[in-house]
């Protein structure tokens, strides 16, 4: 058993050159606080590294801006930005079914909801603009603890370039080690005083 995972082991090892060059490329962000500008149905989030405004329809902008008791709590997943800062991602919004009034229950069930129990959750998609920050926004509510979102920046032309050109490189090198690797766990398994 202990040699097969060995043998595994120095594989996966072996392997990881390749997998590395192609591995996720963006920033982790800390979304501190946020406030909804209702006149321009605009979602701005404050962030340790960019601030981020995104268009979002009325009856969203009506929600979170009426939600001053933190009634709905906030997801964030598969968030990407592109060469020109503009990003998108999905939202997703969590509350208590018995504690929403009737137009968000009609939101709600509008936006793919899907029931756990006593709470509910809808999905939204949302795009804005990334922006470099500027001083702290005053009118920001903060939450009580800050949202991790994991966001995906593109690769520039040399970096895809070279990739790709070393792509082969590292692949025949991947290979390489593992026909090393083969012999070295046959001779550990034959030499081996494990049985």
């Amino acid at each position: 058993m202990i040699k097969t995972i060995a043998l595994f082991l120095s594989i996966f090892w072996a392997t990881s050159c390749t997998l590395g060059m192609w591995a996720f490329h963006g920033y982790d962000e800390e979304i501190a606080g946020f406030f909804v500008e209702k006149k321009s149905q605009s979602l701005v989030g404050i962030g340790k590294k960019y601030h981020y405004i995104f268009k979002v329809e009325k009856a969203l902008a009506d929600i979170l801006a009426a939600d001053k008791h933190y009634r709905f709590k906030p997801h964030f997943f598969d968030f990407a930005v592109d060469e020109n800062n503009h990003i998108a991602g999905d939202l997703y919004l969590t509350a208590k079914q018995d504690d929403l009034t009737t137009s968000e229950r009609v939101f709600f069930q509008t936006h793919h909801a899907y029931h756990d129990g006593l709470e509910i959750t809808a999905k939204v998609r949302i795009q804005g603009m990334r922006y470099a920050i500027q001083e702290a926004f005053k009118k920001a509510i903060h939450f009580d603890q800050p949202y991790q979102l994991r966001i995906r920046e593109p690769l520039d032309n040399r970096q895809i370039a070279k990739n790709i050109v070393m792509t082969p490189v590292t692949l025949i090198g991947d290979a390489g080690l593992i026909l090393l690797a083969l012999p070295a766990g046959v001779l550990y398994g034959v030499l081996s005083p494990f049985d």
